[in-house]
């Protein structure tokens, strides 16, 4: 928790409430990093929000921060790089094109990442979030998750709506020959999107970020409500592209509301 913030006096009040229950199991955190970072970036979200998501759902917490594969970047000149997907532009607008051969295999990778979780870590719940491209990443993923194996809420931090133009597709389109559909090559694995019980969603943006624009934010929370997904959506002023202590707080009481509303008898 955040030293002297209210999320810290939720922690103790909800320490004192979990200490007179039984656990109800254990619950996995994935989360992916952004363009040239590594898991190892991200771990401190660990220590600063693990204690308090334990102790406000009972659960035990499981965290996986895997690191994306090295592959030449075309925004950086093709230099190579941890990337979850190649980026053609910085910075990131609603209308930047999708490379979606890269995005099919790291949705693959989160699958099977949050089946690790499930089956070797035994979560009960998974809750999937990334930064940046890995924000990106996450909200996909979530949204693409199959219903055998659904994640009870995305965080997309600084991140943009990839393929968005194919959210609604319905399951007759991604079924046909591959001739057939609009877009050549596309995965069908992702589509349609699990939306019989969408996730939640948390999106924060900086009002300052100049590397994925504001407006990608703008445009995925209309594209997301549009499709009965419930988002609750931050801006926060000043900064650029990162985070602050803010938006992990509330990161943390995102995750702690939603994961205790599935907390199972």
């Amino acid at each position: 928790a955040l030293p002297g913030s209210s999320t810290a006096r939720r922690q103790r009040r909800a320490g004192a409430h979990a200490s007179m229950a039984a656990a109800a199991g254990r619950v996995g955190v994935l989360w992916l990093h952004g363009l040239g970072d590594t898991g190892a970036g991200w771990s401190f979200l660990k220590d600063m929000l693990g204690p308090g998501l334990s102790r406000a759902t009972g659960a035990e917490v499981r965290w996986a921060f895997p690191t994306a594969p090295v592959a030449p970047v075309s925004c950086n000149g093709g230099y190579r790089q941890t990337s979850w997907m190649d980026l053609r532009e910085i910075p990131i607008q609603p209308s930047s094109p999708d490379c979606l051969p890269d995005i099919e295999a790291s949705v693959q990778t989160v699958r099977r990442a949050v089946r690790e979780l499930v089956e070797e870590q035994g979560a009960e719940r998974v809750v999937v979030g990334g930064f940046s491209q890995g924000g990106c990443l996450a909200l996909l993923s979530a949204l693409a998750m199959p219903p055998e194996a659904p994640v009870s809420a995305a965080v997309v931090l600084s991140g943009w709506g990839a393929l968005r133009e194919r959210w609604t597709e319905p399951a007759a389109a991604a079924a046909s020959p591959p001739q057939a559909r609009p877009q050549p090559g596309a995965a069908s694995a992702l589509f349609p999107l699990n939306l019989a019980v969408p996730c939640p969603v948390f999106w924060g943006h900086g009002a300052s970020d100049n590397v994925v624009l504001p407006a990608c934010q703008d445009v995925g929370v209309a594209a997301l409500r549009d499709l009965g997904v419930q988002v609750e959506s931050h801006t926060y002023p000043g900064v650029a592209h990162g985070v602050n202590d803010q938006e992990l707080e509330d990161v943390l009481h995102f995750m702690e509301t939603h994961l205790a509303l599935h907390r199972q008898a």
